[in-house]
């Protein structure tokens, strides 16, 4: 989730393929912003020369049945987390602040 005024970073690996872009997050009446319109479609095509490089991880994160495991603590700051499916399910993560 990103704060009106905030912003936010995702680096993707994605293979060329059809997506989604979606938005769960409810209105102040409970509905989320999908079920009124906030979704994109979006393809990816092949790209036509050399991929960027990578960032270098600052954290690693391991997706699992019923859990999380992290390499390190997070700190303050721009991270660079890279998360891996060590689970035999899909699984996904979502950031969101509670403070």
């Amino acid at each position: 989730m990103i704060a009106p005024g905030g912003s936010g970073t995702a680096t993707l690996d994605l293979d060329p393929g059809n997506y989604m872009m979606l938005c769960f997050v409810p209105n102040a009446e409970g509905i989320p912003y999908v079920a009124l319109g906030m979704a994109l479609p979006l393809t990816v095509d092949q790209s036509p020369g050399p991929a960027a490089a990578e960032p270098v991880a600052t954290v690693s994160m391991d997706l699992l049945e019923f859990g999380f495991n992290l390499s390190a603590q997070i700190t303050g700051g721009t991270q660079v987390i890279e998360a891996a499916n060590t689970g035999a399910q899909d699984h996904e993560f979502w950031w969101c602040s509670w403070n």
